[in-house]
């Protein structure tokens, strides 16, 4: 009922282990789970969070496959709780550190606020005023349209310097 293919890492084997009773597809490196009424799962982490579906699959996989999971989930979960500590430390420093700055700055005279304004980007260059038009002509629907001679030749002129007519003549 499902794709039989070796087990290559530790997530393979959870997978493996877990929903033998789901049909397994690998589809470009990501695996789909089809439940019994052919309806896709694409997360994986979904099934393993409802209670309901870990005691289904728990039913069929042996204690020590299950007692190997809870090891290496619980080696995961400490990492995990270890690499948040981490951040909050370094968040904690790195705000202390700000906290000793702006009191060394205060401390010498100087404002905050100034050094940011020293900061600030140059104002951007102003926008160019747009060309003015230097030729007239009808459009294929007999509108006046304008030409600034910058660009696509418009089709009109186009076909009137094709039959010899000089572009000065549409000048404005």
């Amino acid at each position: 009922m499902y794709h039989n293919r070796p087990i290559e890492c530790f997530t393979d084997k959870i997978i493996e282990e877990l929903f033998k009773p789901y049909r397994i597809i690998e589809n470009q490196k990501k695996y789909i789970f089809y439940l019994h009424d052919d309806k896709p799962i694409t997360d994986p982490l979904k099934i393993l969070n409802n209670i309901r579906n870990l005691r289904v699959q728990a039913r069929e996989a042996s204690l020590e496959t299950l007692e190997e999971m809870l090891e290496k989930l619980t080696i995961i979960v400490d990492e995990r709780r270890e690499d948040e500590t981490s951040a909050q430390q370094e968040q904690a420093e790195h705000q202390a550190k700000l906290v000793a700055f702006r009191a060394k700055l205060l401390e010498d005279g100087i404002d905050p606020s100034e050094i940011l304004e020293g900061l600030k980007s140059k104002p951007a260059k102003a926008k160019r005023e747009p060309r003015p038009a230097k030729y007239k002509y009808l459009d294929e629907n007999s509108v006046e349209q304008t030409w600034t001679g910058q660009g696509r030749t418009p089709k009109a002129i186009k076909a009137a310097l094709d039959s010899g007519k000089p572009l000065e003549s549409f000048e404005i």
